[in-house]
């Protein structure tokens, strides 16, 4: 019942054995999309020149704070895994693009089809295409019969642009209706408390620290004075930001008062990804364009504004940014600018360029430690992040789940560690609950009860032997013990034991249940 036209044409072609190229080419394709997404950003601001293109990207990649999730709503950004969500928010920078430049047919097409690759974000995006469309629409153009006329061909774009939202939109709407029309809903429950049991970020402001709100908060500061300072696209760029941070302040309302599941499912809070994408390329092109004009107070700003980003220190950036802006406020500063000394001037050219390169060095080193492996947990046992994924490190998570595939019969069920994933894909066997089988209650609701009982039930196991009588109880074929150690005990060891494991190795033991 997972509606996204994304997997279902991955499996067209999508086989064991290519599987994993398959997933990589979508995670390829989905970072050149979201670099190339947010150049076109950039580009529809102004950078223009070879050069300055290139630039723009070789500084920006390196920017450790477009890697893995946003501070508070968790949105994937640049992540190690193939998703489609990911891939639907590379179509949305296109479609920021397409509206900074008022081409509402292009924007409604691509806005479509990021609806149909996840239909939440496609959602967010007529948020600020509204916006846009209705200041594209009522723009004075000069005298009033001319306005008239092309008021006329602006409000046939704005038609026009909807109908392109329809063409590859409608279609996965009539999925997801008929989908929610066949789907039990179950007994009502809770849904925000389950939210909030389960995974909170993406619907409560007061699940993230407060610094990290902070922090996003100046980024939105960043981005909104960026907007003032660019030289082109100064009103359309600030009104696709605020219209998103307006969406965002939605959802921390939403998530304050709603307890509908249709509200909270727009996940309004994960918005705050394409923000800080947003930010970054307002706050990068002003950047540019206060280097190309060669101002020794401002050059230095700009290289401010960029070691800021470089160092995810939003406040650093926000203040290059009020420094920028600061002529329009108080024009004394401008004028004492411009009687500087020819050679202070030359400096200003060079101050900027160190800043760049140190910048980049240091977002580079930043960069590359998240290569590095994951930090042990108690008793040097590895985190269960470090043990999940397909080239996780150490491999014995993977080992178990290989050893199911070829050593147990095809309808064999495993009661597993509920907090570790990927077993199911990879052996191929069917698991008695895991953690993040409780996402189907967002769209099933139905199976909520029966998932979060046997969750309650499994984590109330008191060790190895009653995890065993549970299996027996419920004809469960196999024990997955976590032998890692919790608090400096072993954690999975049964005591005294006269039969030996089915499969072993240093992290997990699996046992088959002796049932009398």
């Amino acid at each position: 019942s997972f509606v996204s036209p994304v997997y279902p044409a991955l499996a067209l072609v999508a086989d064991e054995g290519n599987i994993e190229a398959v997933f990589f080419a979508g995670l390829v394709l989905t970072h050149f999309l979201t670099f190339l997404g947010m150049l076109r950003v950039a580009m529809a601001l102004g950078l223009c020149g070879r050069g300055a293109v290139a630039a723009f990207v070789l500084l920006l990649v390196p920017l450790n704070l477009l890697y893995g999730v946003s501070w508070v709503g968790r949105d994937g950004m640049l992540t190690d895994y193939f998703s489609h969500t990911e891939l639907a928010r590379a179509v949305a920078l296109f479609v920021v693009a397409k509206l900074l430049r008022r081409r509402m047919l292009a924007a409604g097409l691509l806005a479509g089809i990021a609806f149909a690759l996840n239909a939440f974000i496609g959602i967010w995006l007529l948020v600020p295409a509204a916006c846009i469309a209705v200041w594209h629409v009522l723009r004075d153009d000069g005298q009033p019969d001319d306005n008239r006329r092309a008021m006329g061909g602006r409000l046939r774009d704005v038609v026009l642009g909807g109908v392109a939202f329809a063409i590859p939109a409608l279609p996965v709407a009539v999925w997801i209706a008929v989908t929610l029309a066949g789907t039990d809903p179950g007994a009502p429950f809770d849904y925000p408390a389950f939210l909030r049991g389960y995974y909170p970020f993406h619907f409560f402001l007061d699940a993230s620290p407060g610094f990290l709100i902070v922090q996003l908060g100046f980024a939105m500061l960043a981005g909104v004075l960026a907007s003032f300072a660019l030289a082109r696209g100064r009103g359309a760029s600030r009104l696709v930001l605020l219209a998103l941070i307006g969406l965002f302040m939605a959802g921390v309302l939403a998530g304050m008062v709603a307890s509908s599941r249709t509200v909270l499912n727009l996940h309004l809070l994960r918005v705050d990804g394409l923000i800080v994408f947003l930010a970054v390329c307002f706050v990068m092109c002003v950047v540019f364009e206060q280097v190309r004009a060669g101002s020794v107070i401002w050059l230095v700003a700009a290289a401010g504004a960029y070691i800021g980003l470089s160092q995810g220190e939003w406040w650093v950036s926000a203040a290059a940014m009020a420094l920028l802006l600061a002529p329009s406020l108080f024009p004394a500063l401008e004028a004492a600018q411009r009687r500087l000394p020819a050679d202070l001037a030359m400096l200003g050219r060079v101050l900027p360029l160190a800043g760049f390169v140190l910048a980049a060095a240091s977002a580079v080193a930043s960069w590359d430690q998240r290569r590095h492996p994951l930090p042990p947990g108690p008793g040097g046992a590895p985190l269960d992040m470090a043990l999940e994924g397909a080239h996780a490190n150490p491999g014995d998570w993977i080992a178990v789940a290989e050893w199911a595939r070829r050593e147990t019969p095809p309808h064999s069920i495993f009661l597993l560690p509920p907090e570790l994933s990927g077993f199911r894909a990879r052996a191929q066997r069917r698991v008695w609950v895991g953690w993040k089988d409780g996402a189907t209650a967002m769209w099933a609701p139905a199976t909520w009860a029966e998932w979060n009982q046997r969750l309650a039930d499994v984590r109330g196991l008191a060790g190895p032997e009653q995890a065993l009588r549970y299996a027996c109880a419920h004809h469960i074929d196999f024990v997955v013990l976590d032998l890692r150690p919790r608090r400096g005990e072993p954690a999975g060891h049964l005591n005294a034991s006269p039969a030996p494991p089915a499969f072993h190795n240093r992290w997990f033991e699996v046992r088959r249940p002796s049932c009398g």
